[in-house]
């Protein structure tokens, strides 16, 4: 184990200071290249994170809307029903359909 890094470091050390300069920028230059890609990699994942986020929060707010409005439709049908509005009446008020409107009077 090891031994690979070994003779990494002996060749480096056979190298002529030109060359060993012209090695380590060469190195300085690729960790610079990786170090930018990972941080455009995480600064992709924070974006699509955040993006998903807002997506997930206004997708959640529209069906909890829709399902209030539902429930406030179905309330206000019962109170009709109640008061011997028939379920025409009803379902022409409120959008909901007569069969649902029977199956709510039952």
């Amino acid at each position: 184990k090891g031994m690979s890094e070994v003779k990494v470091h002996l060749d480096f050390e056979k190298l002529s200071p030109v060359e060993k300069r012209s090695y380590e920028k060469a190195i300085d230059i690729k960790l610079g290249w990786e170090s930018a890609i990972d941080s455009a990699k995480l600064e992709g994942l924070f974006e699509g994170e955040a993006k998903g986020r807002a997506e997930g929060e206004a997708k959640g707010r529209a069906e909890g809307r829709a399902e209030g409005e539902a429930k406030g439709k179905t309330e206000i049908a019962l109170n009709m029903l109640k008061k011997g509005v028939s379920i025409e009446d009803t379902a022409e008020l409120t959008g909901l359909s007569p069969d649902y409107l029977r199956t709510l009077q039952s």
